[in-house]
């Protein structure tokens, strides 16, 4: 199935700082250490955005007693990127729903950038699995660009997407299809066939399709991904990952474990390259890796790498999200386990 870190990847809203023309002047803050900032971001050093957005951030309060200051909202905006790709969600939806009140304020409900406030809102509702909020933003977020950005394919599309990804979770599979037929029409429009995105769509048509049992469907979905893939003349670390993932789950079907392993290995490799170690993507893909060695009778493996998936979640996520229950879970289970076959 479709890792949580695939739909993060395709539908991360990167840093986009829009200056509203308002009577009161704008920046306050450093413009060059704002730019800087952004330039980190872009380049992947978020430590180093996040310090000089921080700054930001504290010039702006202390200058700026309205507290409807858009600015201000575009900076908590950037924290929460730069938190959410750390895997901070906390951290991310306390400035995203800051961002947002000041948003609707200043600007008012239908307005593009309060629909990508809800957008952000939305990704961390994802991220802690709570399809039913997350489903609401979205449709929020749907609402105001079908009024105000109706033309818009490039933001429509990512919000199709989503919300057909969100919709599979919760079962509802004749709606997400309808989603998903919207977003790869308009991906076909914008990009053609051979573009990266369009290689998205179709494994996460496949996706749908192999959660209602049509396997070979769903596997010529993956191929026509794949083909995509290999055309391209750079490769996408993310989406060989998920293709990873797809393939590792139908050979686990046909209980091909061991051939099973060893794609779930190289994902493992690319998430930890893409995101560190210490990672919720990270942390799912050790998950996958230890439940393969349980199913082949290794059991003191499981438990040794199930654990490293327990550590990044119960330090990034915490200990009440669902990704820890379940990694917390499997640990007591397989330790038991373990203990009683060495009686």
């Amino acid at each position: 199935t479709m890792t949580k870190a695939s739909w993060m990847s395709k539908n991360k809203q990167r840093t986009r700082i829009v200056e509203v023309q308002l009577s009161k002047p704008l920046f306050y803050a450093s413009k060059e250490d704002f730019d800087k900032a952004r330039a980190y971001y872009d380049e992947g050093k978020l430590e180093e955005s996040k310090q000089l957005w921080g700054k930001a951030l504290e010039i702006q309060t202390k200058e700026v007693i309205d507290k409807d200051d858009i600015v201000k909202a575009e900076i908590l905006y950037c924290l929460g990127c730069v938190a959410s790709d750390q895997g901070y969600f906390k951290e991310s939806m306390r400035n995203f729903e800051s961002a947002l009140r000041i948003t609707i304020d200043t600007l008012g409900e239908e307005h593009e950038m309060t629909a990508n406030k809800y957008l952000n809102i939305a990704f961390v509702f994802y991220a802690q699995e709570d399809w039913e909020q997350c489903e609401d933003f979205l449709r929020k977020a749907l609402n105001i660009q079908l009024k105000v950005q109706p033309d818009d394919l490039h933001q429509l599309t990512g919000t199709f997407n989503s919300l057909a990804t969100v919709l599979r979770k919760r079962g509802k599979y004749a709606e997400s299809k309808k989603f998903h037929k919207k977003a790869l029409a308009s991906k076909l429009q914008l990009y053609g066939e051979d573009h990266i995105d369009v290689a998205y769509e179709y494994c996460d048509i496949g996706t749908l399709l192999d959660t209602q049992g049509k396997s070979e469907e769903a596997d010529v979905m993956f191929a026509k991904a794949l083909e995509i893939e290999e055309r391209s003349e750079e490769s996408d670390p993310m989406l060989v990952a998920f293709i990873l993932a797809c393939q590792a789950v139908r050979l686990c079907v046909l209980g091909e474990f061991h051939k099973a392993m060893a794609l779930y290995q190289k994902r493992l490799a690319i998430q930890r390259d893409l995101h560190g170690e210490m990672h919720p993507a990270t942390a799912h893909a050790y998950h996958d890796v230890a439940g393969n060695h349980y199913v082949l009778g290794m059991l003191e493996e499981a438990v040794a790498i199930n654990a490293k998936s327990l550590k990044i979640n119960r330090k990034i996520l915490g200990d009440d999200h669902p990704a820890t229950e379940r990694a917390m879970a499997l640990h007591r289970k397989w330790l038991e386990q373990l203990i009683s076959s060495r009686r």
